[in-house]
């Protein structure tokens, strides 16, 4: 163990070990049935807000900020000014995804209960034609999904507060269950590379809960389980070559990084100053990669500061410190909110690189002179962000809500 320090900050680097070999590959388990239950925007006044789309073929970048019952939609490239708003017919919010070439935006929710006690639901949103595609519900929790970029399959977590350890895994299209995965870790956030050859299945409780499991999502076989992690794995990011991931953990302020090569941490860094948090059990949840990789952009709740390290040199040398951003309070609930409403934070760049959004906070860093430059109301009432590109009148591109390096 080495103590580094740089410009007051002080972190712990962790040299490379050897990850010690789990026993076997977690298998595809049975399978279950769910029950159903700056552009110009031409604008439509109805029922619960506005709607809009992109009236030229330029690409449009929106920003689409989910609250409880209600999606705000910002224009990236117009000073974010609202260009968006509607209602959905969903309270709860847990989780959300994007399909592009579905054109749809996908949210799960649990209601006022906890996520885990045998019932969730899932509603798509038809972007394009602005009305609900479908709504399912399930005899099982929900947490934060993830769709790969074909749009064929949803990974949905059955929850942090479930004690199955298990992941369902869903048609994109329709939500109904087709399979699923048991890993023994209660999972909580899921994500896919960009090339869609690997998905992550997280957690912070459960069996081998130190560890991420990575998936080939065409098996639906684990092949790799990187770790361990200091403490679970809260909010994560990949790389875009899906080399690196970068994790937060529970009562930690920091971040670790691990190889999704040889599965073992590469580096852990311990931010100085006090770690004392009690809104909830992760003092750092929220952590996003620039597009370029140059920089990690970390939560650190009990200063409200958002921590800036340079990391394109890992795995051959250590993060270095680069800024500390003052951020607006995250004191205090969200509201409206039906279910986990600390605000707790989360971190996301947009695709271009300009700037960074911190839910529970709405603060909008620019990330050229690492300041807050505004501050968008609903984003204080949501950890629920994310970015969607129109092209042609449809949806394009999507950040996901993890904010994940693009140099593939």
């Amino acid at each position: 163990m080495r103590f580094y320090f740089r410009s007051s900050k002080a972190y712990i680097v962790f040299l490379p070990f050897a990850l010690v070999a789990l026993a076997g590959a977690f298998m595809l388990s049975g399978v279950f049935r769910a029950s159903a239950t700056r552009e110009k925007v031409n604008v439509v006044v109805a029922s619960g807000g506005f709607h809009a789309k992109p009236s030229s073929n330029a690409t449009a970048h929106w920003l689409y900020v989910i609250d409880d019952g209600k999606v705000y939609v910002y224009d990236i490239d117009n000073h974010h000014a609202l260009v968006k708003q509607f209602s959905i017919p969903e309270q709860g919010k847990r989780g959300i995804a994007v399909s592009p070439s579905r054109g749809l935006l996908y949210v799960s929710s649990c209601g006022n209960t906890d996520c885990g006690g045998g019932h969730g639901y899932l509603l798509a949103y038809d972007l394009v034609h602005d009305r609900v595609a479908w709504n399912v519900t399930y005899p099982f929790g929900v947490d934060q999904l993830a769709v790969t970029p074909d749009g064929s399959k949803i990974y949905m977590s059955q929850g942090a507060d479930s004690s199955s350890g298990t992941t369902a895994i869903l048609d994109a299209g329709n939500g109904n269950v087709i399979g699923s995965i048991k890993t023994g870790t209660n999972g909580h956030n899921t994500l896919v590379s960009l090339d869609g050859t690997q998905v992550y299945l997280t957690g912070y409780t459960g069996s081998n809960y130190n560890y991420v499991h990575v998936l080939n999502p065409a098996s639906n076989q684990v092949t790799l389980n990187a770790g361990p992690t200091i403490n679970g794995v809260r909010p994560f990011t990949v790389n875009g070559k899906h080399t690196l991931m970068f994790t937060t953990s529970s009562n930690t302020c920091g971040f670790q990084a691990l190889s999704l090569t040889a599965g073992n941490v590469l580096s852990s860094v311990k931010f100085s100053g006090s770690c004392f948090w009690t809104a909830s059990t992760a003092p750092s949840h929220g952590i996003s990669l620039s597009p370029d990789e140059k920089r990690v952009y970390v939560i650190d709740a009990p200063l409200d500061q958002l921590e800036v390290y340079a990391v394109s040199g890992l795995p051959a040398s250590q993060p270095t410190f680069v800024a500390t951003v003052p951020l607006t309070s995250l004191r205090g609930q969200e509201n409206p909110c039906q279910t986990y409403c600390e605000r707790e934070g989360w971190v996301l760049n947009d695709l271009s690189g300009r700037y960074v959004y911190v839910g529970d906070t709405g603060d909008v860093v620019d990330t050229h002179t690492l300041r807050v430059v505004m501050t968008l109301p609903p984003l204080q009432n949501t950890r629920q962000m994310v970015e969607i590109d129109w092209t042609n009148g449809v949806p394009s591109a999507t950040s996901t809500r993890f904010g994940m390096g693009r140099i593939g």
